[in-house]
């Protein structure tokens, strides 16, 4: 029986480090790669449409990466532009032109889920090396390298795609142990 009140602790500081400054750099964008995966989400469910192939004129510009993630964060968008319309008070063109102006919202949103994937990843990766080395100090060991890992806080403090892939390493390695 292992004492995880340390693991606990980790996990909850892994979180913390991802999340601090999520709102950094809104309403403009700081990394290139975010808003790909957040504009492309919106066009497709402007849209109507969960193919865009079917509509290259419209998502050239938008969506250069394969959508994969937009897929991922289209039913929390859905989500936040529900309750930002219920109480918003306006039209939909002129709540159109709200998300528009400022989807700040969404980009903390897929920030948000990027940072949750980040720190799953740090406890995936204590459940492998626990399952590897079969000691508990190793696995905290392990954990604590990763989340406090300046290049894996940084994947996982944007929207990028980056912590979403070493979430399923990690996933597969657990998987594997």
């Amino acid at each position: 029986v292992y004492d995880n009140s340390r693991l606990n602790k980790f996990i909850c500081f892994a979180f913390i480090v991802r999340i601090i400054g999520i709102n950094y750099g809104l309403p403009l964008t700081i990394v290139a790669d975010e808003p790909p995966f957040v504009l492309g989400a919106l066009k497709m469910m402007e849209l109507h449409t969960l193919a865009p192939g079917l509509h290259p004129a419209q998502f050239v510009s938008k969506l250069y990466f394969p959508p994969y993630l937009a897929y991922f964060f289209m039913p929390f968008f859905a989500v936040v532009l529900g309750i930002w319309y219920l109480f918003a008070g306006v039209s939909l063109p002129v709540f159109k032109l709200l998300v528009s102006l400022d989807p700040s919202a969404l980009f903390i949103t897929a920030r948000f889920l990027s940072a949750l994937s980040g720190t799953l990843s740090v406890y995936l990766l204590y459940l492998s090396a626990r399952n590897i080395f079969r000691n508990h100090y190793s696995a905290l060991l392990s954990a604590f390298l990763l989340a406090f890992s300046l290049l894996h806080v940084n994947f996982s403090h944007w929207a990028r795609h980056w912590s979403f892939v070493t979430l399923i390493f990690t996933a597969v390695i657990y998987v594997l142990s």
